[in-house]
């Protein structure tokens, strides 16, 4: 079933979740959620920020996309969780 949070909602939401996190891990997934969105229309919602580790899921889109931009960007992303390598 596709999520009906609008798109601009969900954006505001997962920076909020990002801003919890360490600056450089926050700035690489935000980097991931615009890949994302750019090159293959893919969208993520984010919840329980850590320090380099945040929990997603697929909102709408390919999951593989997802998995492809994070390994571009030298993140790990598994099924529910992208972690950087910042520390």
């Amino acid at each position: 079933m596709q999520d009906l949070t609008p798109k601009p909602v969900l954006f505001s939401n997962n920076i909020n979740m990002i801003s919890k996190m360490d600056t450089a891990s926050g700035s690489t997934i935000k980097g991931l959620i615009i890949a994302t969105v750019t090159n293959g229309s893919t969208y993520i919602r984010l919840s329980n920020p850590q320090k380099y580790q945040i929990d997603y899921e697929i909102v709408d889109g390919n999951p593989e996309i997802v998995k492809k931009a994070g390994e571009a960007l030298g993140i790990v992303v598994t099924n529910n969780t992208i972690a950087t390598h910042h520390k």
